[in-house]
């Protein structure tokens, strides 16, 4: 099973693939090199609060960073050709500074409970991105800023609230199949209303094979 399915289950991996490190200091694991290709990283907090000190890993495709005191995401392109990055309560990070680094090679972006995160330029240079979650983040002005993904096919944006209340973005992207949110009094689409818009638009895709939190919808799009 590879980076692309929804869960990765890290013993289906090959032998040394993955790796789970947990940072006890600043200097723990980070000064030697750290093989492989799909990482957890728990508990990094670097003094300079960006990723231009860490040099153990270098390979990564997968990159799952839980408990950070990140600020930005400087350096983060020397930890490898990050595909799929996915953020858990790093509660410091506020902005995307940095994150065009990874404008070559990201395709699924995962943020959730960073509840100071606010999205701008960065983000938006991020043109290859398939998945995008904003979950438990600050709230988004508008969803105009989908149009900037033109392979985008899943958004979330759960505990996230979209201030001006118009989801018909989600209608209008061209390739979107999946979007995941909670119902607001503000909000003009409902969950459900999104999810039949959805289903009806899928239809005609017979090769995909992947379940998402939210409902059924494929990643056959995903080589």
């Amino acid at each position: 099973m590879d980076w692309t399915y929804n869960t990765i289950w890290t013993e289906q991996l090959p032998s040394g693939q993955f790796q789970n490190v947990t940072c006890t200091n600043t200097k723990a694991n980070l000064s030697e090199h750290i093989p492989g290709s799909y990482f957890i990283v728990n508990n990094f907090k670097p003094k300079n609060r960006c990723f231009d000190s860490f040099s153990a890993i270098t390979t990564a495709i997968f990159l799952e960073l839980n408990l950070s005191n990140i600020h930005s995401f400087h350096g983060i392109s020397n930890l490898g050709p990050i595909k799929r990055l996915e953020l858990f309560y790093c509660t410091k990070l506020e902005k995307d500074d940095g994150l065009s680094e990874l404008k070559d090679d990201i395709e699924w972006l995962h943020i959730n409970q960073s509840k100071k995160f606010s999205a701008n330029e960065d983000l938006l240079k991020l043109k290859k991105l398939k998945v995008l979650c904003l979950n438990s983040c600050a709230p988004l002005e508008n969803l105009q800023f989908l149009k900037e993904f033109p392979e985008l096919v899943d958004f979330r944006f759960v505990n996230t609230d979209v201030l001006d209340g118009d989801l018909t973005p989600l209608l209008e992207h061209p390739r979107l199949l999946n979007a995941g949110f909670r119902n607001k009094r503000h909000y003009n689409l409902k969950e459900n209303e999104a999810d039949e818009h959805f289903d009806k638009k899928s239809e005609p895709e017979k090769d995909w094979v992947y379940k998402g939190r939210f409902r059924t919808f494929r990643y056959k799009i995903f080589s």
